[in-house]
């Protein structure tokens, strides 16, 4: 831990519940919503399964706080003062991944994350985002 700081990705999987404070979030999903192919087949694919549902169960909780909080707001139980309600933009990936997927990043895993991004904010009317170097 250097100065004492934590990187927030060794705290909890994915963040999501605390940026309440922005009008639109757009979340690149860690998983799939669903198995998409042919179920687990053996004792590897089982595992793999595993433990996308352990990524998964993370993910929804954070989105689930973050709905909870626009709901209250929606209620008039939280002032609109300190928190805003919160337009949430899935960009979802279209295959399962497993856990060795998890250590290695996959060119085009991150290519295919672009390209669905770029659709989206293509469909909403907004510029094209900056692209890395």
């Amino acid at each position: 831990m250097p100065a004492g700081q934590m990187d927030g990705a060794y705290h909890r999987s994915c963040i999501v519940s605390e940026l309440h404070v922005f009008d639109c979030v757009f979340v690149a999903r860690p998983l799939a919503n669903g198995w998409h192919g042919k179920e687990p087949a053996n004792w590897f694919e089982v595992q793999d399964w595993t433990y996308e549902m352990w990524f998964s169960v993370g993910y929804k909780a954070e989105v689930a706080g973050l709905r909870r909080i626009n709901d209250l707001i929606e209620a008039g139980v939280i002032p609109e003062d300190k928190f805003r309600k919160v337009e949430l933009i899935e960009i979802e990936p279209e295959t399962p991944a497993g856990y060795f997927h998890y250590f290695v990043e996959r060119n085009d895993v991150y290519e295919e994350a672009r390209r669905l991004a770029e659709e989206t904010f293509a469909h909403l009317g907004m510029a094209r985002p900056v692209q890395a170097a």
